[in-house]
């Protein structure tokens, strides 16, 4: 059953259906965006109504909320960096993780599907605290200093490990956090 389903991940309990929005997405979808009142649709950019959600593999990636910064570390794919000035709202944010039918999508990236109909969670399952979620997901959770300094500093090729204040390691492996997972009823 699980490779029929794809995940959504939002603050938002209870939800019943989840509805396409307008966004601007390129044909590849590898830039995209939703669309406000003023925004500005890019050149070569189309506009589309779309519901998103991502495949298992990146579920853990969501867990935060949207309004705090975070990117994948350099050391590996199962590392998130935050800013270190954000670890108490990680630590009391509570989220929902839907589960969705996968035949009601089309998959856009190698992680990323999208549906353009109204869809109906098949499940739902409420977690709490996204630094000890993603640790028993089996992620490691990095705190650094200054979130955009990490980023300039990586972008430009500079070394970022000064930059960390704290390394959380995953309190599971990525097989034993998926395990742990399934007994939430799913996996990441």
């Amino acid at each position: 059953m699980d490779d029929q389903i794809v995940y959504h991940v939002t603050s938002e309990q209870g939800i019943k259906t989840f509805y396409p929005k307008p966004y601007w997405h390129t044909h590849d979808f590898l830039h995209s965006g939703i669309l406000n009142g003023d925004t500005k649709i890019p050149d070569g950019a189309v506009r589309s109504d779309l519901f998103f959600a991502m495949g298992k593999d990146m579920v853990w990636f969501w867990f935060s909320p949207k309004n705090v910064a975070k990117t994948i570390s350099e050391e590996g794919e199962r590392n998130i960096v935050f800013d270190i000035r954000d670890k108490d709202c990680l630590a009391g944010h509570s989220f929902s993780i839907y589960g969705l039918d996968k035949r009601f999508f089309r998959r856009v990236s190698s992680s990323e599907y999208v549906s353009e109909t109204p869809v109906s969670p098949v499940w739902e399952v409420r977690m709490s605290n996204v630094i000890e979620t993603s640790r028993a997901c089996g992620v490691d959770v990095v705190f650094v200093d200054d979130f955009r300094g990490y980023v300039s500093d990586r972008a430009a090729g500079k070394g970022v490990t000064q930059r960390v204040i704290m390394h959380l390691r995953r309190t599971a492996d990525k097989k034993t956090g998926d395990a742990q997972l399934t007994s939430w009823g799913l996996q990441c």
